[in-house]
């Protein structure tokens, strides 16, 4: 005669081991217990947030449940692409040649003389033209002086200001009023296991990291991946994270880093 000790009357099989870099260790603890403890059984697991499944023995009065069962947390990371529209007042080119003036007024003035150009306001008046609106740019950059040798000259500000200008103008008329850019989201993946109690990161987000702070924030950063964002420069803004469950349980907390080469200082409050 067997004898069931224990409140389940539960024996434990061999449990069975997976590992694996990325999900690191899952263990298979497979219970075998009478059917009349079942539900006593698996109501404990399910109020712990664990995922279940029984196999009843016909032939017996035995079930076997098995839990899966993970480290309270297993981190990956992503590195990928995002391409994205920026207006065209913000490509580039135009923005270094804005930069040349400055004036905030005359840059505005540039700037309102170019689309009132390309609405066609000035088409009858012979006084406005490309030449003139130009003319804001080459009369108001800081070009080079004793004060600064590494102003662009007056010749090198003409040309600039001619070949950006033309372009921007063609572009416009065109109907072009975006421009696709490259760049990267660093995301962050945690799956923690479902007795585990951990507080979604909130902390900082919409805030933009130097590579230096990102690292000391994130130390868990694959080594290969802080390479790559070393080489990138720039800044990361971190976006506002999210967390999931899932049917086994588990939760996922998901934190994505935009990369930025250049941003509004006055706009978004960084931590170097």
């Amino acid at each position: 005669m067997i004898t069931h000790i224990g409140q389940f009357d539960f024996i434990e099989l061999p449990t069975s081991r997976e590992w694996t870099p990325v999900g690191g260790l899952v263990q298979t603890r497979r219970i075998k217990l009478l059917k009349t403890s079942v539900e006593a059984y698996v109501t404990t697991l399910a109020a712990n947030g664990y995922a279940w499944t029984e196999q009843p023995d016909d032939g017996s009065p035995y079930s076997i449940v098995t839990t899966i069962f993970k480290p309270e947390a297993q981190i990956s990371w992503a590195l990928d692409g995002n391409d994205i529209e920026l207006p065209i007042w913000q490509s580039p080119n135009v923005s270094a040649m804005l930069r040349l003036v400055p004036d905030f007024k005359w840059r505005a003035a540039y700037r309102a003389e170019i689309e009132r150009f390309v609405r066609g306001e000035y088409t009858e008046d012979s006084r406005k033209t490309l030449d003139s609106i130009k003319a804001i740019i080459t009369n108001n950059a800081t070009t080079q002086s004793n004060a600064d040798p590494n102003a662009p000259t007056h010749p090198q500000v003409d040309a600039i200001t001619n070949q950006i200008t033309d372009a921007l103008v063609a572009a416009l008329i065109d109907g072009t009023e975006a421009i696709a850019s490259s760049s990267f989201v660093l995301r962050k993946t945690a799956v923690y296991a479902p007795n585990v109690n951990v507080s979604l990161e909130f902390a900082n987000s919409n805030k933009l990291f130097s590579f230096q702070a990102l690292v000391a924030t994130e130390p868990s950063i694959p080594v290969n991946f802080a390479d790559k964002i070393l080489e990138l420069k720039g800044y990361w803004q971190k976006k506002t994270p999210s967390s999931t469950q899932s049917a086994d349980g588990q939760f996922t907390d998901t934190v994505e880093y935009w990369w930025f080469r250049d941003f509004n200082r006055w706009l978004y409050e960084v931590i170097e």
